[in-house]
């Protein structure tokens, strides 16, 4: 019987495999970011082997490595991920290989690292196509946990924006060290809509990546909370912390990109009353028995991002409403009184500046604190914000006990004035 031959995956391959050259990632040196991913993999899935790999024509190339020594990579054949970058869904788990008639001869379940338990999440770019996968391994059968699965995908999706942000990946029209001098169209408003166009694209994918970084730290922290008393999962949640510092720096390295000799395309007259920036810091000043019952307003697209800060901020004694979008938080403000509303700015539908003007333009809301919650706290952000009618600018991703201590100062100014 003649093989059957798949011509639309052999298509997919072969733009997957254009895509992943053209990335120029193959062979590179280690960086912090994704040796940051690979160590937050590791310790939150609680497996001893973590990595970050690409999948080309005859190999899978592992970028981060944790648990593995020297191994840099293996042959694609008897790799694991490429049956992950093919399979369908987020997650492709394999309780225990020895079980998978797919697996149970492979050199590396029969012999050294002995893989039982495999969890891979595939690094899928903004077109479809994937990469490779963030994955855990372990030596021992097993299943991840719900929170675990889902922190796994989300630090795929973290890969994917590092990945399209890497300079060299860039059609670069600026530099690390400014714009570009030349214009290479011979048109200077060509040049500029360019300029702007990946000004946007670069904010997007940190807005992205503060997203997905966002979840994973506050999916940590309740574990942490549902885990108190048991001192062995302590080193874990602290290590993820730490790796999840090293991703933020990731993200404002992508910010920075972002600004580079790119004009603004929001309004940056000096306001009458800038508003304050709340910094990061590890006090936990928690809420007083003043605050509880106080009714949020939270905002943001992000569906994962509104169901964790929901929960941790009714944990935390609060009543809180939500919506996914400007239009939503706006309809929402014309029928409740609001105590605060902390709201996303990048949204579909409205975006924050816009629903921040109309809610402020309500009778009942004229003095009702509104907390921007963004990735972006540069000075042009900052400066749009005030004009839109924003108090404060909190930026993403934050800790529990900085967001505490947000709602504590901003719910205490809401009862007298407008600061």
């Amino acid at each position: 019987m003649p093989r059957v031959i798949d011509l639309r995956h052999q298509d997919i391959e072969s733009r997957r495999l254009k895509r992943l050259h053209e990335l120029a990632v193959l062979d590179t040196s280690p960086e912090a970011h994704f040796d940051a991913i690979a160590n937050v993999a590791s310790n939150t899935c609680e497996r001893p082997i973590a990595l970050v790999s690409f999948v080309d024509e005859s190999r899978q190339w592992f970028k981060a490595n944790v648990g593995l020594g020297e191994v840099s990579q293996t042959p694609r054949a008897i790799a694991f991920c490429s049956f992950a970058i093919d399979a369908d869904g987020p997650l492709f788990e394999i309780p225990d290989a020895r079980q998978d008639v797919r697996f149970a001869a492979n050199p590396l379940v029969t012999n050294a690292p002995r893989i039982r338990h495999y969890a891979g999440a595939p690094i899928t770019l903004s077109d479809g196509l994937r990469m490779g996968t963030v994955c855990v391994i372990s030596p021992s059968p097993g299943r991840l946990l719900a929170t675990q699965a889902a922190s796994l995908v989300q630090l795929a999706t973290i890969a994917a924006a590092l990945l399209e942000a890497r300079p060299g990946t860039l059609s670069t029209v600026m530099t690390l060290d400014g714009p570009a001098c030349s214009c290479p169209s011979g048109r200077l408003e060509d040049f500029c809509e360019t300029a702007r166009s990946r000004s946007r694209l670069l904010a997007g994918i940190a807005h992205e990546m503060a997203n997905r970084l966002h979840v994973i730290l506050g999916l940590n922290h309740l574990m942490r909370i549902d885990t108190a008393g048991e001192r062995d999962h302590e080193p874990w949640f602290d290590s993820v912390e730490e790796a999840g510092e090293q991703l933020l720096q990731g993200i404002r390295r992508v910010l920075a990109l972002s600004h580079l000799g790119i004009a603004s395309d929001v309004d940056d007259q000096p306001p009458t009353d800038p508003p304050a920036v709340v910094e990061s810091n590890d006090a936990l000043p928690g809420l007083t028995r003043d605050h509880q019952g106080a009714v949020v307003l939270l905002v943001d697209d992000d569906p994962d991002g509104l169901a964790l800060g929901t929960g941790l901020l009714e944990r935390a004694g609060l009543t809180v409403t939500s919506a996914r979008h400007g239009g939503e938080a706006v309809r929402v403000a014309e029928c409740l009184p609001l105590d605060l509303i902390l709201m996303d700015l990048h949204m579909p539908v409205m975006d924050g500046w816009e629903a921040a003007r109309a809610i402020r333009a309500l009778p009942r809301h004229q003095r009702t604190p509104i907390v921007a919650y963004t990735s972006d706290d540069s000075e042009q952000v900052r400066l749009s914000c005030a004009n839109a009618g924003f108090d404060g600018v909190l930026q993403k991703p934050a800790r529990p006990a900085t967001l505490a201590r947000t709602f504590a100062y901003w719910l205490a100014a809401g009862k007298g004035r407008r600061i």
